[in-house]
């Protein structure tokens, strides 16, 4: 069976390199949040929004932060890293949800969904990768 990089080219799709873009710029926001009002961002998060929890919402910050240089980065390449950049950092939001949710139950439903939906974004970024360029 000829493998998708075979049949085409790994170019990007303008579809593809903007929502890597505004995924980006989303991470920025929430990393910029974290780092500046963590109280906020943990209730945002699905943590318990005392002091002792500012420094794992920081931690969150750059997290999110680093990860959002990075697919900027990827917006301006090839498909191939991109979509997998894209499906290796689904399973963050994935993981936090799963941690969210059994932690606080029921009351972590906004949370678990907010963490769900950016899951579900980049699982479709990285399936957005293989589609092929228009060409004219």
């Amino acid at each position: 069976m000829e493998s998708v990089m075979a049949r085409g080219s790994d170019e990007l799709t303008p579809v593809s390199a903007v929502g890597a873009q505004v995924l980006a710029a989303g991470l920025l926001g929430m990393g910029a949040l974290f780092a500046a009002a963590p109280g906020l961002a943990s209730r945002v998060f699905g943590l318990p929004a005392g002091r002792e929890a500012w420094p794992y919402v920081r931690a969150l910050a750059f997290r999110d932060l680093a990860v959002s240089t990075a697919l900027l980065a990827a917006s301006r390449g090839r498909a191939g890293p991109l979509r997998w950049l894209a499906a290796s950092v689904a399973l963050i939001p994935m993981a936090d949800a799963a941690m969210v949710a059994a932690k606080r139950g029921r009351r972590g439903a906004p949370s678990v969904a907010l963490h769900g939906v950016a899951g579900v974004a980049l699982v479709a970024l990285a399936a957005s990768t293989f589609l092929k360029p228009r060409r004219r």
